[in-house]
């Protein structure tokens, strides 16, 4: 039986009614078993349904608080390396934030090979008492689709990933994932969601039976949309007490006060005009478990059959949410298209309520208004007296909805006065004023600091600032942004070393990262100590100066504000910072126009909280919301044309390797380094002095150096020359992965896969050559079989032994990224037993030129019991030691800890169609 909870309340009357002067201890017991049995008689006669609505009603109703900040030193650092968190860190902050960082465990390892129960879902009997402390599943939708290619799908993509919400799309007639975790049996989704409300109806019985379950058991709602009638339709809702009717026009539109879900929805506002589409779905209900979320009517001028419609204002049921009174699970039903803004605001409250609280944004907006290039502009378009006098009126308005609210302006002193007499009127009464705005640097000559050398950068930087102490503009010091972002994104280092010391910069923004488009996956990165946090356009450019010039017409704008592109960005952007223009607000004045609107628009139907603070607040806001984001992800410049734009032209991305053998350690990659350096035509990183032969790049602290850092461990590029690096510990780390692929997306990946027990006794036995203080006071079973209870450096030197050899978790985050045919993997026994073989294979894989025949290269030692180049001579004398045989203690507890994994290697390796090691199969 399921736990039951329920409260009593005790009014004053009846505090009274229970005075012990009134009552004798036989009447207090015969109203206690009164009460009892009564509550006893309610549950029987009505099961959980009455107990599931009262659950419904004490949800809480509050709003979603960010998580802390846990980097306060990385604000001011200069020296950002130091400050950094390592990657350790940062992978446990995540996990603290409840899934945030997917476990990327591939989702069909395992299926159809676990025996007893669903080869899909874990969960206790559904008929046992169901614990109070449930955990909490990760911050991850499952949407469920007819056709992976119909505009509905990109629709749900961008619903979902304009609020940052992790999402995995799936073909209903695919095999339904694994739901729990493979690692921790933890559930994997906090919502689930249909392209149609048909559609999870008419899942096959055993598939909806296991989704059904989870759903109940772990306290998860479905959200679907409603399309067009399909046959079968009316059986399949026969059951439900609910019809569906379709393709109706509709006018108005009006939530359901009562409702318990709204947070972002304002159920007092109504929408009074024709709504669009002729596709819209209306509900009919006859069970209590349905309740109304939002009303609407029928079109005037509609002539279709009004059979079970109600005709009257506000008469058509919407959205609909049926609250489990018949199967435990909750679901909210909308009836068109979730792109409709109003469906929109719908969508996002119930993704809320229906992941009790997991999933959703803060209802607070944080709003920032940068008026770009001040001075700077073509004759004939520059502001006037009365456009400077338009934005200290317009910001007055805008303060009664954003307190505090004042645009910040960005300034290049080198083109003040420069239009003609009445711009440079204009211009002065922008000076007279200049104390009600917020005012940043820019440059002096509106230079782009990636064509500057670091003397005319910093004199450009201190001509304006002389500007404007003579002008007396109050300029801010904190927060600067140059013109077109160049320096940036990509980073120019002469401009981070300028802003930091000369100007104590902590803060700017920037559209280029990690690129323009989307809007919706610009991110945030620190570097140098200076916080870069993303801007949002307004779809107002330096060229659009008229509502004729605006794409569309003043129409067009107006669509945008009222529920459109301009309206969404507030809608689902929690902090954001929008780039205009000086030419925005003279002319028809189209930016006080655009914010003066959209804010009344945003207030009138929303619960948002616009605000607004000094920039450098704003853009530690930013990072307590997205700690993740604090680290940049390198991408190749080269990749992309606007980034090629404002890249220093002497810098070029030669120096970049084709391939990287990425581990992991004590498997044979030092060997395999060495046999492919003797190629003529391949050529490997430069010796690092820290690092050996290796760069470690990607997973330690040199990453946030930068790009720059990573290439001078390159050569310039030869023609017919291949370049490479190898790094083992790149393998089983975390974040790897993405950044390799952000930077090399083209690169081929090497992996060596050798017996995992013989690779961790190898680990603890190079870690002894080096007289490791762990290791050396404590044995290899000891180590091995270390607890979490265990001192934390055993746990560490235990963790480096053993987690490298669970291949398959850490495959299948390369595979999260990288196609299967840029991956090659190495036999670990095979390499060493027959590596010519293995080298001859790797070459046609790399398709390197010419092709070498490595039997004529290497030959067996019988000395070093390995094989070794013939001109070269063998490995240093470190390798190839030789030191007792593994305990049979050891060996026994190794092989259980790697059973469950190699089981899932050799299902992993199954459907990505290679052959298995040899050790492997044995």
């Amino acid at each position: 039986m399921s736990t039951r909870r329920f409260m009593v309340w005790i009014t004053p009357g009846l505090t009274r009614m229970f005075s012990p002067k009134r009552w004798s201890v036989v009447k207090v017991f015969s109203v206690i078993l009164t009460i009892f049995i009564t509550w006893a008689t309610i549950l029987v006669l009505s099961g959980s349904e009455t107990i599931h609505r009262f659950r419904i009603r004490l949800i809480p109703n509050t709003d979603i608080l960010p998580a802390p900040l846990n980097h306060k030193d990385l604000m001011s650092s200069k020296n950002l390396a130091a400050s950094l968190p390592t990657d350790d860190e940062l992978v446990q902050h995540l996990r603290n934030q409840n899934g945030a960082l997917d476990p990327y465990i591939s989702d069909k390892l395992g299926i159809n090979r676990i025996s007893g129960g669903s080869p899909y879902l874990e969960v206790p009997d559904m008929m046992a008492e169901v614990p109070s402390d449930l955990p909490t599943p990760y911050k991850k939708v499952l949407i469920l689709v007819e056709d992976t290619s119909a505009p509905l799908v990109l629709t749900l993509g961008q619903f979902f990933g304009q609020q940052r919400i992790d999402y995995k799309t799936l073909a209903n007639k695919a095999e339904l994932p694994r739901l729990t975790s493979v690692e921790d049996n933890s559930p994997k989704y906090s919502l689930f969601v249909f392209d149609d409300f048909v559609s999870y109806l008419s899942m096959p019985e055993s598939k909806k039976r296991v989704l059904d379950e989870y759903c109940s058991y772990y306290r998860v709602g479905i959200l679907a949309m409603s399309q067009s009638a399909r046959s079968g339709e009316i059986e399949l809702f026969s059951d439900l007490k609910l019809k569906i009717q379709h393709r109706m026009k509709l006018q108005h539109y009006k939530l359901e006060p009562s409702s318990p879900i709204w947070r972002v929805g304002k159920p007092e506002a109504v929408y009074q005009d024709q709504l669009p589409s002729q596709d819209w779905s209306v509900f009919t209900a006859s069970h209590p478990t349905y309740r109304p979320l939002a009303y609407s009517t029928v079109a005037a001028d509609w002539d279709g059959t009004k059979t079970d419609v109600n005709v009257t204002k506000f008469g058509c049921v919407v959205a609909i949410h049926d609250i489990g009174m018949m199967d435990k699970i909750q679901k909210i039903i909308i009836g068109y298209d979730i792109n409709f803004w109003l469906n929109s605001i719908v969508g996002m409250d119930a993704i809320t309520f229906l992941s009790n609280g997991n999933l959703g944004l803060t209802l607070d907006r944080y709003v920032q208004v940068d008026v770009d290039d001040m001075f700077v502009g073509k004759t004939g378009i520059r502001t006037h007296i009365k456009d400077a006098d338009a934005m200290a009126a317009s910001q007055e308005k805008i303060r009664k909805i954003v307190p505090g609210f004042r645009w910040v302006l960005g300034f290049s002193g080198g083109s003040f006065q420069t239009g003609n007499p009445e711009e440079a009127k204009g211009d002065q009464r922008m000076i007279e004023i200049a104390d009600k705005f917020i005012w940043f640097d820019h440059m002096y000559k509106h230079e782009q600091p990636h064509l500057l050398n670091a003397t005319h950068l910093r004199q450009s930087m201190a001509s304006n600032m002389e500007f404007a102490q003579e002008k007396k503009i109050p300029v801010m010091r904190d927060y600067m942004v140059t013109p077109h972002h160049s320096g940036i994104y990509p980073v120019v280092d002469t401009l981070y070393d300028a802003w930091v010391e000369e100007r104590g910069v902590t803060c700017t923004s920037t559209e280029e990262y990690p690129r323009y488009v989307p809007h919706w996956e610009r991110r945030g990165f620190i570097y140098k100590g200076v916080m870069v946090i993303p801007r949002q356009t307004c779809r107002l450019f330096t060229h659009i100066n008229t509502f004729e010039e605006y794409q569309g017409g003043k129409e067009e704008l107006d669509i945008s504000i009222k529920g459109g592109y301009l309206f969404k960005v507030f809608l689902y952007t929690p902090v954001m910072i929008f780039m205009t223009h000086m030419s925005n607000y003279a002319n028809d004045q189209l930016a006080q126009y655009s914010f003066e609107h959209v804010t009344e628009f945003v207030a009138q139907y929303t619960n948002l909280r616009m605000q607004t603070l000094p920039p450098v607040e704003i853009a530690k806001k930013y990072f307590q919301l997205y700690p993740d984001e604090v680290l940049p992800i390198w991408t190749n410049p080269c990749d992309y044309n606007k980034h090629m734009e404002t890249w220093p032209k002497e810098k070029s991305c030669d120096h970049f390797p084709s391939f990287v053998i990425v581990g992991p350690q004590k498997t044979g990659t030092t060997a395999l380094h060495t046999f492919l350096e003797a190629h003529p035509a391949l050529k490997s990183s430069k010796k690092d002095p820290q690092y050996f032969e290796e760069v470690q790049f990607f997973n330690n602290k040199n990453y946030a150096i930068g790009i720059d850092w990573y290439m001078k461990h390159f050569d310039d590029a030869e023609k017919g020359v291949m370049q490479f690096e190898k790094s083992a510990n790149y393998f089983d780390n975390e974040f790897t992965p993405q950044r390799m692929f952000a930077l090399l997306p083209n690169a081929k990946i090497v992996v060596i896969l050798a017996e995992p027990a013989r690779r961790a006794y190898s680990w603890y036995q190079h870690l002894r050559s080096h007289e490791d203080p762990t290791v050396m006071n404590y044995t290899f079973y000891e180590v091995v079989s270390s607890t979490e209870n265990s001192p934390r450096h055993l746990r560490d030197t235990r963790n480096r032994c053993l987690k490298p050899g669970e291949y398959a978790t850490h495959l299948s985050r390369w595979l999260k990224f990288y196609p299967r045919n840029q991956i090659f993997l190495v036999d670990g026994d095979q390499l060493n037993k027959d590596p010519i073989m293995t080298m001859n294979k790797l070459q046609k894989f790399i398709a390197v030129t010419p092709y070498i025949d490595y039997y004529k290269m290497l030959r067996f030692d019988k000395e070093k019991g390995f094989y070794c180049l013939v001109e070269q001579g063998c490995l240093s004398p470190s390798k190839g030691r030789k030191y007792n045989p593994m305990d049979a203690e050891s060996s026994r507890l190794l092989k259980n800890h790697y059973a469950p994994h190699n089981a899932q290697l050799r299902t992993l390796l199954t459907d990505l169609g290679r052959p298995h090691p040899r050790w492997l199969m044995t």
